[in-house]
């Protein structure tokens, strides 16, 4: 499944879908040359879902929210409660509104719930990761957290997800963990 995203808020979503093994593309230079021609530049014909951040809005969300009603594709509008775009809100909020257009709120906590109903509600085979919850203190020597805070600059990601990366790698390739949850 292919995912158009356009995100300037607060939580990494194109990793989220990355991870589920979705294709997706975050601005129009992300899209094929190939599929471009295919699709006379019209590049978001060729999406299968568009999922858009419109807490915070900009010239080009206004194109692509256009782009989705007259293209009919599902989307998923998303903005945090205090980040509420009162005035697309008005603009879309019309009986003329396609029905695949869906609109909601989010937190930092619930937003991959959201998105997993939205791309469920498309593909059942769709599955996120689960969302950690499970709080645990770590305590490191300062030459530790030094590598850790250099390696989450090189690789843009935070400390916590490079441990879980490497925690979840480990245990895949533990053979004994495996059989014992199988």
């Amino acid at each position: 499944m292919t995912v158009f995203l356009l995100n300037h808020g607060p939580v990494d979503i194109a990793t989220m879908l990355r991870q589920a093994n979705l294709r997706v593309w975050t601005s129009i230079a992300d899209v094929p040359v190939q599929t471009r021609q295919v699709f006379n530049f019209n590049a978001l014909e060729s999406v299968n879902a568009m999922i858009l951040e419109i807490g915070h809005p900009t010239p080009e969300l206004q194109y692509i929210l256009a782009q989705a009603v007259v293209l009919r594709r599902p989307t998923l509008c998303l903005y945090t409660k205090d980040k509420e775009p009162r005035d697309i809100l008005n603009q879309l909020n019309s009986a003329h509104l396609p029905k695949c257009m869906n609109f909601k709120t989010y937190t930092r906590a619930t937003v991959d719930i959201v998105i997993h109903r939205f791309l469920n509600s498309l593909d059942k085979t769709i599955h996120l990761e689960d969302t950690p919850n499970i709080k645990f203190t770590l305590r490191l020597t300062p030459g530790i957290d030094d590598y850790l805070q250099w390696l989450a600059r090189q690789k843009k990601i935070n400390k916590a997800e490079h441990i879980r990366k490497l925690i979840r790698e480990d245990s895949e390739k533990d053979d004994n963990y495996q059989q014992s949850i199988h």
